[in-house]
């Protein structure tokens, strides 16, 4: 899978760009996994504040319940950024910087985030690095 292509002043299109690769198949119930019955409980400004409730068992959840985001407050801009970020290698201090975040902060929320990102853009993860030291002959 490609990274998308978005643009990262939008906050709508990256909302659509994120859920899609959270929900490739869609948005389902969280609790029950129906599909048919999901109908939007609480509309926010934000589209990625929605809160929706299943018809079939009545649980309430909104797009990032029991995924990978559940419980992130970084807009998904910033949540892009770092994905970007982790395919492209750049350090947590760099994406610290240019995000204007705590960098411990962003450091555990990408270790969170690293497992996923690799296996759904079918990364291989980076090369061991090379350790220094005497060589010895044999």
């Amino acid at each position: 899978m490609d990274f998308p292509k978005v643009d990262f002043d939008d906050e709508d299109a990256c909302f659509k760009a994120l859920h899609q690769l959270v929900h490739p198949a869609g948005l389902d119930c969280p609790h029950c996994g129906d599909r048919d019955g999901i109908g939007v409980h609480e509309h926010h400004r934000d589209a990625w504040h929605v809160s929706y409730q299943c018809s079939r068992c009545g649980g309430f959840f909104n797009a990032w319940t029991k995924t990978i985001l559940q419980g992130t407050h970084h807009p998904p801009s910033e949540i892009l950024r770092i994905i970007k970020g982790i395919i492209e290698r750049e350090s947590t201090r760099h994406m610290a910087q240019e995000l204007g975040c705590d960098r411990g902060k962003l450091a555990r929320f990408r270790a969170k985030l690293q497992r996923w990102v690799i296996k759904t853009f079918d990364r291989p993860p980076p090369p061991p690095k090379r350790r220094r030291g005497k060589r010895t002959r044999d």
